[in-house]
């Protein structure tokens, strides 16, 4: 008897899981505004933020619907992503590749950290972590800061994103299909800083760069 009533208070005593959040729950610090502001709020914005933050795998769907057409995106850092993309189809293949080296049994999982602007202000700034292993093993754990200006039709107009740019090379040199990566040439406008020569990624990484 003693050791049944032992093991059941073992057991009651486990947490339960934590629930993913709802993104009720992830925006409720961010109070929808009475009146109408000129540019999106802190709380639209957490709207278009929070299915990334509460679906596994990341459904960016919203996110996607929220950048105009012909956003000019910019990716900072010294990495084969980084750089100027002129529109939004071309900024969210550079999406879909990082995402992609994502081990598909274990999904990365988003974390909203804060919004910072928007409202009256056409500017506002979004901090984000996203984590969870590759393919390779290589634990991805990185943090982003998106500034993003807002049109008054709630669309992002430009943007600029800052994030670690070691982790996102190591990421992609280290998973692309074949042991080989593409140094992508869709920009228009090349960060001065991110543009080695492919003789210099070569001693770099030891790695063959393949170009599209």
């Amino acid at each position: 008897m003693y050791l049944f009533t032992t093991l059941l208070f073992l057991i009651t005593s486990i947490p339960a899981p934590t629930a993913m959040a709802t993104a009720a729950s992830l925006c409720a610090k961010y109070p929808a505004s009475t009146t109408k502001t000129t540019y999106a709020s802190k709380h639209e914005i957490c709207q278009i933020f929070s299915p990334l933050a509460t679906s596994t795998p990341i459904n960016a769907t919203s996110l996607y619907d929220a950048i105009s057409p012909d956003v000019s995106w910019t990716i900072e850092g010294t990495h084969p992503l980084a750089g100027t993309y002129p529109n939004r189809d071309l900024f969210w293949n550079s999406f879909t590749r990082i995402t992609a080296t994502q081990d598909p049994q274990h999904p990365w999982k988003l974390e909203l950290i804060n919004i910072v602007g928007g409202g009256e202000e056409e500017w506002s700034t979004v901090e984000l972590r996203i984590s969870g292993p590759c393919k390779n093993g290589l634990y991805f754990d990185n943090r982003y800061a998106w500034v993003l200006r807002w049109s008054t039709g709630r669309k992002i107009v430009e943007a600029r994103a800052y994030l670690d740019s070691a982790l996102v090379a190591a990421a992609i040199i280290q998973n692309e299909v074949g042991g080989l990566y593409t140094y992508s040439d869709i920009r228009t406008e090349n960060m001065p800083h991110s543009t080695p020569s492919e003789e210099q990624l070569k001693n770099a990484t030891g790695l063959q760069v393949q170009r599209q």
